[in-house]
């Protein structure tokens, strides 16, 4: 998982507020949502399968609110996985666990693993139980992914440290569209 500097085609309006996907998150979301992180990740040949995980922990600790309360609440983030290869069986994709956002699994729950052409995308609930399928291709699996959120919430576990939600170089928001503006209100 890397955060690249947000230019070049990064910096593209049609990649970070495409307007599709900008249509569907809001309507998930808010209409005032943000893009709250950027990055890539690369699964490499060879690679195993990825643990099954969360983006991130619960909104609310299990002894303040149980998990199948939590599970009621509106989506407060939604993850964007754009492929730079065709994500596959043979070069891997992202298995997900549908309802899992719900909290709503058990040993049975079957993961769905989609095929995503280049040029196509895939969203899933923050909450959704997902993790990466083997690479077993030669090549590389790079993923844009983007974070968009309420705008009052923040990734707490995955950009503690040294790794950056969000790397903009000098000026960057000068040049972003009106229409996109939104999105970077808590820079």
């Amino acid at each position: 998982m890397v955060t690249p500097e947000m230019s070049g085609s990064f910096a593209d309006p049609a990649v970070y507020a495409n307007d599709v996907i900008l249509g569907v998150v809001r309507a998930a979301l808010a209409p005032d949502c943000i893009l709250e992180n950027f990055g890539v990740v690369v699964s490499l040949p060879g690679s195993k399968q990825q643990h099954i995980h969360r983006d991130g922990t619960p909104l609310f600790p299990n002894q303040v609110v149980p998990n199948q309360v939590v599970g009621l609440l509106p989506a407060y983030a939604v993850t964007v996985a754009i492929p730079l290869v065709e994500m596959n069986d043979s070069a891997g994709t992202t298995e997900v666990l549908p309802r899992t956002h719900r909290y709503q699994s058990d040993a049975t729950s079957l993961g769905e693993r989609p095929i995503v052409p280049v040029g196509s995308c895939v969203l899933w609930d923050y909450r959704l139980l997902h993790g990466g399928t083997p690479n077993l291709s030669d090549g590389a699996r790079p993923i844009v992914y983007m974070t968009y959120s309420l705008k009052w919430w923040r990734d707490a576990d995955n950009f503690t440290g040294r790794q950056l939600r969000l790397a903009l170089p000098e000026g960057f928001l000068d040049d972003v569209p009106d229409h996109a503006a939104p999105l970077f209100a808590h820079v």
